[in-house]
């Protein structure tokens, strides 16, 4: 269990009081819709991203891909002092981030630490050297991938990382998320049963759920459990220092089908190290 030092709880609050004065009203909540238009963004921080956040030092340089509007533990870091990297390709997502990290700091410090990426990762962190980053953070980015962009993805955190040491804390949906229909569950899991390679991986995702929005800009997905992510990462040279399933029971997760309390197991949270 995180014990969250004081400021934490402070800053979370205000962060909060921030994107509802200046976000636009999804239906039933005030927080922005995922890029997926599966459900919105998280309120805030979990366990998971929260040690993130606390994993940083003023002065790194930590690279945040996916990022939403930083209430994933993004803007936590930047309130710790360090230089940051966001890579989210949602031009509102970015232009909220923007003006929550001004309201937390300064403009002055948003344009001495703060960069903005609005190329799709990998291929627009390319022109960043090896081992530019002390800390990587991916909070449920990896599922809006195809297998190959998954494992491209994890090649590119690698040689991102900074070594001795460098962390990356990678989230993703796993099959037991609430938008699989038990029909789509259970053939993920006859998929496991054969040791199929990727046995989360649904190519055409958006068609066989009811009911999800037609202007969805990724109609694929892919769910793993956390021992299939830790493989994945280790495949390409990564050492892993944790893989769990994420306690999210206190986030209220906003999706169409339906406000709720997540439960313990329909995220998987990995950290990886490289050596």
């Amino acid at each position: 269990m995180v014990v969250f030092p004081s400021w934490f709880d402070i800053v979370s609050c205000r962060l909060i009081l921030l994107l509802n004065a200046i976000t636009p009203l999804p239906e039933g909540n005030r927080l922005p819709w995922t890029h997926n238009h599966l459900g919105t963004l998280l309120e805030s921080p979990d366990l998971f991203t929260s040690e993130a956040a606390l994993s940083v030092a003023p002065g790194n340089r930590v690279l945040s891909i996916g990022s939403g509007t930083g209430m994933d533990g993004t803007l936590h870091m930047f309130a710790r002092g360090v230089k940051l990297v966001i890579n989210e390709i949602d031009e509102n997502h970015r232009s909220i981030l923007r003006q929550l990290a001004v309201g937390i700091t300064s403009e002055r410090e948003v344009l001495d630490r703060l960069e903005f990426v609005a190329r799709p990762f990998p291929a627009g962190l390319s022109h960043c050297r090896s081992g530019t980053f002390d800390v990587i953070l991916a909070s449920r980015v990896l599922h809006d991938m195809t297998p190959s962009g998954v494992m491209s993805s994890l090649r590119e955190i690698r040689r991102l990382l900074r070594p001795p040491n460098g962390t990356a804390y990678l989230s993703v949906d796993t099959i037991h998320h609430r938008a699989l229909p038990p029909e789509l569950r259970d053939e993920c899991r006859r998929r496991q049963r054969r040791g199929e390679p990727w046995p989360g991986y649904i190519s055409d995702f958006i068609a066989r759920i009811p009911n999800y929005p037609s202007d969805s800009p990724i109609p694929y997905r892919t769910f793993m459990e956390p021992e299939e992510l830790a493989m994945r990462a280790t495949e390409v040279g990564l050492r892993v220092a944790s893989a769990t399933y994420i306690d999210r029971r206190g986030n209220t997760l906003f999706t169409r089908y339906g406000p709720g309390r997540q439960t313990t197991n329909e995220s998987a949270g990995v950290i990886v190290v490289v050596d």
